[in-house]
């Protein structure tokens, strides 16, 4: 019920905003869903639009959170939501990496279109909806290095993104400092916390080397993209855009 009346206030919202019917239905479809398909080759920059893009801005947000978070948030709780250390975190990344692009990115033209460009981006990429509104491939070298990194990572579980999910992420980076500490003091008994939560040892193995696959699927194809005659920049987009069910990479992929 939550997803089917977020999908229909984003076709609303899109109508609104200037879409036609079809348009409206296509992309309301396809950005709840984080697909990222469009009819047009542009994508979302066919329309030229702030207020679309920031309609979608908004709903890719949404779309990349934990979609009983929302549920609870309807039903009058709030506090779940805000207590949730993975959507803290995954609101952190959109805003951290947002203002490192717009910062670090020369492009030239106004400053609120670079803004919506790259709070766009980044959210196009981590929610891994893979809409355009801009070449990211002309952007700066630092710009596309943060872009890279992101591919992979995904949104927050029980989202409709893909990607390795946050809170994998953070379940890792809690296991190794746990590790860490144990080289230092052997007997220290210490658990895999991600916020106030405690992860079972168990569930933490299983994360650990779901993670491990993941990076040895990403490192062999790579691999294999490279041994088909791309340079690197292709080969590593192209192969954490796949992992990440993204879809939007560098290079020859761009």
């Amino acid at each position: 019920m939550v997803y089917l009346a977020f999908t229909v206030s984003l076709g609303l919202a899109y109508l609104i905003a200037g879409m036609d019917l079809y348009d409206a239905g296509a992309h309301s479809l396809t950005t709840v869903s984080t697909g990222g398909f469009s009819p047009y080759n542009s994508s979302l920059g066919h329309f030229q639009s702030g207020a679309i893009e920031w309609i979608c801005i908004v709903a890719m947000f949404i779309a990349g959170s934990s979609f009983t978070l929302l549920y609870r948030l309807l039903r009058g709780s709030v506090g779940p939501l805000i207590k949730s250390k993975e959507f803290q975190v995954y609101t952190a990344v959109v805003l951290l990496v947002s203002t490192v692009v717009f910062l670090v990115n020369v492009a030239a033209g106004p400053v609120a279109d670079r803004i919506r460009g790259s709070v766009f981006t980044t959210l196009t990429v981590v929610s891994t909806t893979g809409y355009a509104t801009d070449d990211f491939g002309s952007w700066s070298d630092a710009s596309q290095a943060v872009i890279m990194i992101l591919l992979p990572i995904g949104a927050m579980a029980g989202s409709t993104a893909g990607g390795v999910k946050l809170i994998r992420v953070l379940s890792v980076a809690s296991y190794a400092h746990r590790e860490a500490l144990r080289h230092l003091h052997p007997r220290l008994v210490r658990p895999v916390r991600v916020g106030g939560g405690v992860v079972p040892d168990g569930t933490a193995n299983k994360i650990v080397a779901f993670m491990v696959l993941a990076l040895a699927i990403f490192g062999s194809g790579a691999l294999a993209i490279a041994m088909t005659g791309t340079d690197l920049i292709t080969s590593f987009s192209a192969a954490a855009t796949a992992l990440g069910n993204v879809g939007p990479g560098l290079g020859e992929v761009g």
